[in-house]
């Protein structure tokens, strides 16, 4: 094992509400620098630098907003969600980002050349198309020939690549020293482009559960079902099948992304809160049960063995339901997902046996450490 090597990770990083994206991103560098002793950070980069001028308009915005909310009243709640949130102490206490910020390619060369290895992932940082020349970053065409390139876990969120550029796909995986991809989908277009890689699980997966249980606050004293929804603009984006009658606890606490639909306004009665990570995990690990729209939802609620029930969603987001039905074919839990064919009480009288699933997981998460390190090491 290789103490003390350079690794930059190159992954989306600048959410101040995804939960999975600060998540994915602490799991990967907390596995890398407190388990196998290695010195990890997310590199923090941005395509362009917003000018001085816009920079200033946006700060001038935003103090309006706060002496006067009815100026527009749904950006000040945003901006309110976002505090509450306070991603910014997580991050700060709990990753290590690159010391600047790069603005293009050219400040990307000059900052990454420390690096012993640069690792892309997980995410899905490849879903950002290579018609746009500005995405090849998250191959990382940048640096210096010497070092290993490496992709964790990363995925399209595609099942089928456009084939009219799935030539300059073939031609940036090919940079890559080691591939690996977080969906079996992944895996096929791989195949297409002419590359091997392997599947892997998310690096959320990697860490013990234990490591999540030191970030918990104190549970709730009543029994309720957590919510955690993704993706959804109104109540058609998804099919929700009478499911408030259907959920046996009276409390339902309910957290989404900013931007969309709160999940009060879809299921009356619902106690709405803009957790903290550290909040939002506590919800997961102590609720009776999980119904969630998000791939990250399904896998904490893996992670912390809880009863859960994911919600496939409809309409223009349906592709990201490919994502949680390739994790949970792999551990054998279809039979969690709400299709049209079973209703939530059906699956909710079905419980998980998390002897079996916790077998299957340990194998995938062996094989995915294997790769990971092997990846890493071997000269």
């Amino acid at each position: 094992m290789q103490k003390g090597m350079e690794v930059g990770i190159f992954t989306f990083w600048t959410s101040m509400d995804n939960y999975g994206q600060t998540l994915q991103s602490f799991a990967l560098q907390y596995f890398l620098n407190h388990q196998n002793g290695m010195n990890a950070e997310v590199i923090r980069y941005y395509a362009t630098k917003l000018p001085l001028i816009v920079r200033i308009k946006n700060a001038v915005k935003r103090i309006l907003l706060y002496i006067c909310p009815s100026i527009n009243r749904s950006q000040y709640e945003n901006i309110k969600s976002l505090e509450e949130r306070n991603f910014a102490k997580f991050k700060k206490y709990h990753i290590k980002y690159s010391s600047s910020i790069s603005y293009g390619k050219i400040e990307l060369n000059k900052v990454s050349g420390k690096y012993d290895a640069l690792i892309t992932g997980s995410d899905q940082v490849w879903s950002m198309l290579l018609d746009n020349p500005d995405n090849s970053v998250y191959y990382l065409d940048f640096g210096n020939k010497k070092q290993k390139r490496i992709s964790y876990a990363a995925s399209f969120g595609l099942q089928v690549y456009p084939s009219n550029i799935i030539g300059e796909l073939h031609n940036q995986l090919s940079r890559l020293d080691y591939i690996s991809v977080r969906e079996e989908d992944g895996v096929d277009i791989c195949n297409k482009a002419g590359v091997n890689s392997v599947h892997v699980l998310d690096p959320t997966f990697l860490l013990d559960k234990k490591v999540y249980e030191k970030l918990l606050k104190s549970p709730p004293t009543i029994s309720y079902t957590f919510m955690y929804v993704l993706n959804i603009k109104d109540g058609d984006d998804i099919d929700w099948n009478n499911l408030r009658k259907e959920i046996a606890t009276s409390l339902i606490i309910g957290t989404n992304g900013s931007g969309y639909t709160s999940s009060q306004v879809i299921l009356d009665g619902i106690v709405y809160e803009n957790s903290t990570i550290e909040k939002w995990l506590t919800n997961i690990a102590y609720a009776d049960m999980i119904v969630t729209t998000s791939f990250h939802g399904v896998v904490f609620s893996i992670i912390f063995e809880k009863e859960f029930v994911f919600i496939p969603l409809k309409g223009r987001h349906a592709q990201s339901n490919n994502r949680v039905l390739s994790l949970l074919n792999k551990l054998d839990l279809t039979d969690r997902v709400l299709f049209a064919d079973r209703t939530f009480k059906q699956i909710e009288k079905s419980r998980i046996d998390y002897a079996k699933v916790n077998h299957k997981l340990d194998r995938f998460r062996n094989e995915s450490i294997r790769f990971l390190m092997d990846s890493l090491i071997t000269k």
